[in-house]
């Protein structure tokens, strides 16, 4: 199996998960990936930190963008998205804070 192929059925796995709202179980799925497929963790850290944004825990959501940006050193345009998710997650916070 390539990367590729492994790489789209994860992200269909995800969706499929996020859309049924179960946020538990992609929070679970994505953990997992995470120690199965370490070369992956860029992708992976975005995806919790997607998947967190999208669940309203923020500082989870920082966290793993940081660890994304980290990641992702050298792939500029993967990185532009990350920040561009890391932004709106800070947005978000401020609005929140009393």
């Amino acid at each position: 199996m390539d990367a590729t192929f492994s790489l789209t059925r994860l992200s269909e796995d995800l969706s499929s998960l996020v859309e049924d709202g179960d946020f538990e179980g992609a929070e679970e799925f994505l953990s997992g990936c995470l120690g199965q497929h370490p070369a992956m963790s860029a992708y992976l850290h975005f995806q919790l930190g997607r998947l967190y944004h999208r669940w309203n825990k923020l500082s989870s959501a920082v966290q793993h963008l940081n660890y994304a940006v980290d990641a992702a050193v050298g792939n500029e345009l993967f990185l532009v998205q990350v920040l561009d998710e890391l932004n709106s997650v800070k947005k978000v916070q401020r609005v929140q804070r009393p």
